[in-house]
């Protein structure tokens, strides 16, 4: 499954003040075969914005804090909390998760104004009825 998101600065889209990201809605339970983020429009932020990807009640459980000015259509490849340009080995924190809380980012230190991320996730649901949407 794939979600793309356009930070704009607006509320839950960028602004610090609303700063979860909605990407996917979990029912269930499900194993998170690997989750990771490609850059197809470069970050702005002018005051140092940090983002990171988790779950509600695990927000850094996937991707701790990352300046986003550092991922460009460059360093397209969010892995880790430094963007790659080139290639970078899937770490552990990326794969064979079981999570039960809906997939989010969350803005940090100041606003993100300007962006586009895909987040791309292979997962495999643990109980009948259970997925990512």
């Amino acid at each position: 499954i794939t979600k793309t998101v356009t930070f704009t600065g607006a509320a839950f889209l960028g602004e610090l003040a609303n700063p979860t990201v909605s990407v996917f809605t979990t029912t269930g339970q499900v194993s998170v075969s690997l989750i990771v983020g490609r850059c197809t429009g470069s970050f702005t932020s002018a005051g140092g914005g940090t983002l990171v990807l988790g779950v509600v009640g695990g927000t850094s459980l996937f991707i701790g804090a990352t300046t986003a000015t550092g991922l460009t259509t460059t360093a397209s490849i969010w892995a880790s909390t430094t963007p790659n340009a080139s290639g970078i080995a899937s770490p552990a924190a990326l794969k064979d998760i079981v999570i039960k809380g809906n997939v989010i980012m969350t803005v940090g230190t100041a606003n993100i104004t300007a962006g586009t991320l895909e987040i791309h996730c292979y997962y495999l649901p643990l109980s009948a009825g259970s997925g990512l949407s």
